[in-house]
């Protein structure tokens, strides 16, 4: 289905099945001729695995750990929250690239693969992807190996979907600010999770197949499990952000998120939200935005999402 550039391997026949069925609003941004097959060289050469940073728990843990005896202030706590994450950068060590989403390809780099078109692309390494899905099957009995790496496959498509479905060229790379990279794999994971959920067994793979993932990638529950955060509390206070039955929507959250927009405050629902969301904490941090006036500075509302979710390790 996808362009085959040099890759030893491709994906298990089938899988357009799965990929296809579950696409849903991500259909917006498929674009055929833009998904590439490489093999593990190459992509190596688009993404090296020293540029490969994230951010270490323990560190975090430790670091965060004088906020939990204490109140949160998000006027007072949340860029000291931000600030401190640079300490807790690492390398990755025996993490490689899968999937890859490139805004734009060197022009040389296109040239060697011999490809006309530069900007969002997306790059798939089919020996990786069997590999890993392999390793994940040791942990489902019943399953077959094709069947995992079919859910595997889709995963890590949608994954990169995700990112394209966000991109903004006017906002630089968010991968070089740690909170902002934090939000924004989270929340590619959060959306793949969400349109393979339709099966049990798709849902189970999924979920193991992001515990292997480094740590801003596993914090993809934060977006879903509304119940016990803060924080999509808070955005259950803004109109649009749930779906019929409750689901939250996360294609209207990654379109606010690529535009670095404030959601828009929906003050008749602040009474109610105590009501709605059934959970304390959502009420009153509805409330203690109240003060902002719809004027929070953009990019300090987001810096309130990753300080939220970051909370929740030393709650």
């Amino acid at each position: 289905m996808f362009t085959n550039i040099n890759a030893t391997e491709d994906l298990e026949q089938g899988f357009e099945t799965w990929f296809f069925a579950n696409l849903g609003f991500l259909e917006s941004v498929f674009e055929e001729d833009k998904i590439f097959l490489v093999n593990e060289d190459t992509m190596d050469k688009i993404y090296p695995p020293r540029k490969k940073l994230g951010l270490n728990e323990v560190c975090l843990k430790e670091m965060l750990m004088p906020f939990k005896e204490k109140r949160f202030d998000y006027d007072r706590d949340t860029d000291k929250f931000i600030d401190r994450l640079e300490r807790c950068i690492e390398k990755v060590k025996g993490v490689v690239a899968v999937g890859l989403f490139v805004p734009k390809l060197s022009e040389d780099l296109a040239e060697d693969l011999g490809l006309s078109k530069t900007r969002e692309l997306i790059f798939i390494c089919p020996e990786r992807l069997n590999s890993w899905a392999s390793k994940i099957k040791s942990n489902f009995n019943r399953l077959s190996v094709s069947s995992v790496k079919k859910i595997v496959a889709t995963k890590i498509i949608f994954h990169e979907l995700a990112h394209k479905y966000m991109y903004n060229p006017s906002d630089g790379d968010k991968h070089k600010v740690v909170w902002k990279k934090l939000i924004e794999e989270s929340l590619a994971n959060a959306i793949a999770f969400k349109l393979l959920s339709n099966s049990l067994t798709s849902k189970a793979v999924v979920s193991r197949a992001i515990l292997e993932q480094p740590f801003e990638y596993r914090q993809y529950h934060w977006w879903l499990d509304y119940r016990k955060s803060d924080v999509i509390g808070l955005l259950g206070c803004f109109l649009f952000c749930f779906e019929p039955f409750g689901k939250i929507n996360l294609a209207y959250i990654a379109k606010q998120w690529k535009f670095n927009y404030v959601f828009y405050i929906d003050y008749k629902l602040l009474d109610k939200c105590y009501y709605i969301c059934d959970y304390p904490p959502f009420y009153r941090l509805c409330n203690k935005l109240g003060h902002f006036e719809k004027n929070i500075p953009n990019e300090y509302f987001w810096k309130m999402m990753a300080a939220q979710m970051l909370k929740q390790l030393v709650a």
